[in-house]
């Protein structure tokens, strides 16, 4: 949650602004049953970013990549999040439930105004992806960013 209002409008422009790749982890880290990575992000108006990515080294199929919104007051709101399809997903508000299928987090204004998670609302992907590395470039264009960390351009290169 974040201390401003946000509607659809400002979620939009949050994930459509272009943003700049502030650090780089260089090498995921490892943690137990997984590897994750994260790196901030500027955007216009020094509006700040978090690019999150986290994968299973034992499922391939469980693994997740997102930005979170860094409120100038300090709050974080995940805007997006990419998952794979180790698990099924219900919506709060009546959507469909996706059923073991990759699906994407978005955050909806409808949702925030109810006081749900910013995450709570998933839907089928826009472009298909198999792979956190397939999902964080699509990830990338969607949200406007001007590169990703070199791990996941060289992933993407094997």
């Amino acid at each position: 949650m974040t201390d401003e209002v946000l509607t659809d409008e400002r979620i939009a422009h949050l994930l459509g602004m272009p943003k700049r790749l502030m650090s780089d982890p260089g090498k995921w880290a490892r943690k137990p049953g997984h590897e994750q990575i994260g790196c901030e992000y500027r955007g216009e108006n020094d509006e700040r970013f978090h690019f999150f990515a986290r994968k299973n080294l034992r499922l391939s199929e469980d693994f997740s990549c997102g930005l979170r919104w860094l409120s100038p007051g300090g709050e974080e709101t995940i805007l997006i999040r990419f998952n794979g399809r180790s698990h099924s997903h219900g919506n709060a508000l009546g959507e469909p439930l996706l059923t073991l299928e990759f699906h994407v987090h978005r955050a909806l204004g409808r949702y925030l105004e109810r006081g749900l998670k910013s995450d709570a609302y998933a839907e089928q992907p826009r472009f298909p992806y198999a792979t956190v590395v397939q999902a964080a470039h699509h990830l990338a264009r969607e949200c406007a960013l001007d590169s990703l960390p070199r791990i996941l351009i060289q992933a993407d290169l094997l």
